[in-house]
């Protein structure tokens, strides 16, 4: 008995013998057998064989490439405060299942199963395979096997997971109005105010920050600001505006080729990378002829005006030509008349057709051939097929260019590749055998057309490899046709030097180029370029309220808050011209005490003070109104999830020896700050010192008894220690018996300090990597999560080079301050959301 697969499985795995039949197995596309999964449905029925662990030191394995998955995972779990609620249980009590953009409570729910086994310390790897389905089903493109983005893989998991753990169960509508010169501080209220009625939740009060985005006009100076949330930083890797080229110089003088090494800016063209490579190799922009080559041909000609891209295929050279106007050069297009009785294998053509102007101005492309023995001639009347060698050539030719002349410049540029003949006294068994190594030239020269394997001149038919061009001072007629060199089967295998054809010089640049590429970049510099100020392009006009019109301007990005679990994405993966590519760019970055408050938008501090003491006298004059449904007024929680439409603004206090921004707007603080799961003493920032926190508690209380009872000693974020809450009972559809929302902050620290304790890792190519996750325990040792392997590993043996995504903590921040109180709550029934998955699974599996 079991559950088999559709026709959409695949691998199919040897069959299992029995005395009576033979029974075949199937996998899954997602790479799991059928009995795992009912064995993973059932698994709270069956006693699993446990394998003692340290807690969180267990690997998830691969599931058929979702090592993507597997490394966001890893890192979110070893987010502490957010684990110790799930561990806790305290999911359960806030799921929301009626959200329509959510995913009916499965994500948070699969997740915190997971997440339970993973520190349970009973298993050294375990099968995310209820969480995988559950991502699969609502986002389909990360089924399958094809490696995918793990920051996309970790958006998805936090929106979800936000989404199914929101809070506010209907939505408000609210409006997104501009900043019409109003101060930052009252713009960045306003817009988190509004993001806080639609969205509290816990990934909210850990991940979400603010960033102030600022567009001024260039044609009337007009500003306009607004304020969006974020929940980690894209940071783009600013050595990577210029890309590393190297390039092969080919003269006509037959000289070893030189090879450069160019950096030229990303939106760069062909006439800048001609410019600036004939500073270099003393050739003139009109003298340089830039051409891809692959497979011993030209494939393409970039034009002057086409944006610079790295060939996929094959590699740019840069090929000297004459100078238009030159004696060897002539102004006209190399185009010549064909012969009129042309002879193919000495027969005339009949069909030939008609000449066309060449392309080309004082040159054509010669390339090298030989001639192979074709293994399967049945097919074809000639024993022999054409085989391209070498590096193609480019020779002048002009209307006064004789076919002796070819010979001689096709000569000047590949003796070096052939070994000079011996002295004529000397005996040579080879040469008295084969009078081709006494030939002036050790090749014939034939017209071809572009492929180099038929010619250009006869039919189809004729099955013609090119008609011979004659050394003689006729006058070479080629016409829009190429030429092949074909080597002499004896002057080639005992004349041309294969290694020589190997030899490139290599120019100074070619290091530094190299070296600049390579040079580690700091984490503060991608900060500086997120932050820096870029110009809007003709396609990106921006519509300027006071002019009334589209117009060009400039646009800057600022951090406005910070949030307690700072997520910093570094994009490795940039679409450049057309295509996706990989950066491999180093990246330095501390692993403590790092310090993001100097790329904090400027703001005036005296009236934020002035501001939050008027604000502070208002809540005050307004009683217990505001006060009765809060349960404590303590400090702004980092939270930022929660602040009903309508309350009050509220005003925050500063903790001594510390420079800090009043709380604007505040609203909410969860109830139960001193409230902590078993085991949180181990969370990487200490609980800051309570005394300026209970003064300001039992100056606040305004003889709430619930409130005198909590503890208002909270440390946040932006290092507030205070703050006041207002309504926060039925409005915006928030549950009236859910957790107390916490208070979110309106402002910032401006001396935040942070320590990394996760990297997701990305190694190899797009498309064909593989991710791994480093992360610290709460046992202070460091992990390696490789799928389903889980190693101890020290500090300096982590490949930091490879880093993708980057996960900090905030010191000296109470993270129990985020758990919500569930004392007298109601545990949401998720017995229904097991049957959805059994029934979702039996869909997909049939009995054959």
């Amino acid at each position: 008995r079991g559950c088999w697969p559709t026709p959409a499985a695949s691998a199919a795995w040897p069959p299992s013998r029995t005395s009576t039949c033979t029974c075949p197995r199937v996998r899954n596309k997602d790479m799991s057998w059928p009995e795992e999964m009912s064995f993973i449905a059932n698994s709270s029925k069956m006693d699993r064989h446990k394998v003692p662990t340290e807690k969180g030191a267990t690997g998830l394995s691969n599931l058929g490439n979702t090592c993507f998955m597997n490394s966001s995972i890893q890192c979110v779990s070893n987010t502490k405060p957010l684990t110790d609620y799930f561990i806790s249980g305290r999911h359960l009590y806030e799921l929301n299942r009626t959200n329509p953009i959510g995913m009916r409570g499965h994500m948070a729910k699969c997740y915190g199963d997971l997440v339970m086994e993973l520190w349970s310390g009973t298993q050294k790897n375990v099968a995310p395979l209820k969480l995988r389905w559950t991502i699969a089903k609502y986002a389909p493109r990360f089924n399958g096997f094809q490696q995918q983005d793990s920051q996309e893989l970790l958006a998805f998991l936090l929106d979800g997971l936000h989404e199914d753990l929101n809070r506010v169960h209907e939505k408000p509508y609210v409006e997104l109005k501009d900043s019409d010169g109003r101060p930052d501080w009252e713009v960045a209220s306003e817009a988190w105010e509004n993001h806080l009625r639609r969205n509290r939740s816990i990934v909210v009060d850990l991940f979400h920050g603010q960033l102030k985005s600022q567009v001024k006009c260039k044609t009337c100076g007009h500003i306009s600001a607004r304020f969006d949330p974020f929940n980690f930083l894209s940071l783009p890797l600013p050595m990577d505006s210029s890309m590393h080229l190297e390039i092969t110089v080919i003269k006509l003088d037959g000289s070893t080729p030189v090879r450069f090494g160019l950096r030229l800016n990303m939106d760069e063209k062909y006439t800048g990378l001609k410019k600036q490579l004939s500073e270099l190799c003393s050739l003139k922009p009109e003298q340089i002829l830039l051409a891809e080559v692959h497979a011993s041909n030209i494939k393409n000609f970039p034009q002057d005006n086409q944006k610079v891209r790295l060939s996929v295929n094959g590699f740019l050279c840069a090929f000297e030509v004459p100078v238009p106007g030159s004696p060897t050069s002539a102004n006209s297009q190399a185009a010549f008349p064909a012969p009129e009785a042309p002879l193919a294998n000495g027969v005339a053509n009949g069909h030939v057709t008609p000449p066309q102007d060449s392309p080309f101005i004082g040159y054509i492309i010669a390339m090298h051939r030989k001639m192979m023995r074709t293994e399967l001639y049945f097919l074809s009347a000639q024993k022999n097929r054409p085989s391209l060698f070498g590096m193609p050539l480019i020779v002048p030719c002009t209307v006064h260019t004789s076919k002796k002349d070819l010979y001689d410049a096709v000569w000047i540029q590949v003796s070096r590749l052939a070994s000079p003949l011996p002295p004529q006294e000397a005996s040579n068994h080879a040469q008295d055998c084969d009078d081709s190594m006494g030939y002036q030239y050790p090749f014939t020269l034939r017209v071809v057309g572009k492929d180099g394997n038929a010619c250009a001149w006869c039919p189809w038919y004729r099955f013609c490899r090119g008609c011979t061009i004659e050394c003689t001072e006729d006058r070479a007629s080629v016409g829009n046709a190429y030429i092949a060199v074909d080597w002499d089967p004896t002057a080639l295998h005992l004349r041309y030097q294969t290694s020589q054809e190997r030899i490139v010089e290599e120019h100074c640049s070619v290091e530094q180029s190299r070296r600049a590429q390579a040079e580690p970049i700091s984490l503060d510099s991608c900060l500086r370029a997120f932050t820096g100020e870029e110009e809007l392009g003709e396609d990106e006009l921006y519509y300027c309220s006071k002019c009334q019109t589209h117009r060009l301007a400039t646009k800057k990005l600022d951090l406005w808050r910070l949030p307690p679990i700072l997520i910093v994405h570094l994009k490795r993966f940039q679409f450049v011209n057309g295509r996706w590519i990989k950066s491999q760019k180093i990246v330095k970055f501390p692993r403590g005490s790092f310090d993001p408050s100097a790329f904090l938008a400027p703001r005036d501090l005296e009236q934020y003070r002035l501001q939050s003491r008027s604000e502070s006298e208002d809540l005050l004059r307004a009683g217990e109104d505001h006060l009765s449904s809060v349960s404590a007024p303590s400090a702004p929680s980092l939270s930022r999830t929660s602040s009903p439409s309508g309350s009050p603004k509220g005003g925050g206090g500063r903790r001594p020896g510390r420079l800090r921004l009043p709380q604007l707007g505040s609203r909410h603080r969860l109830s139960n700050s001193k409230e902590s799961l078993e085991g949180s003493e181990g969370e990487g920032g200490a609980a800051a010192p309570g005394a300026p926190g209970e003064s300001a508690a039992s100056e606040w209380s305004c003889g709430s008894s619930e409130a005198s009872s909590s503890h208002c000693d909270v440390t946040l974020l932006n290092g507030e220690t205070n703050g006041l809450s207002s309504d926060c009972s039925t409005e915006s559809g928030v549950e009236p018996d859910g957790p107390p929302p916490p208070l979110h902050r309106d402002s910032t620290a401006l001396d935040a300090i942070y320590n990394l304790y996760a990297i997701s890792c990305h190694s190899g190519i797009m498309g064909g990597g593989h991710y791994v996750t480093y992360a610290r325990n709460p046992n202070h040792k460091w992990y390696c999560y490789n799928d389903s392997s889980c190693k101890e590993v020290h500090s300096e043996e982590i490949d930091t080079d490879s880093a993708y995504i980057l996960f900090y903590e905030q010191q000296g921040v109470d993270y129990s301050q985020f758990l919500p109180k569930i004392d007298g709550k109601k545990m949401a029934d998720t017995s229904s959301m097991d049957e959805d998955f059994e029934s979702d699974y039996k869909k997909y599996c049939v009995l054959q």
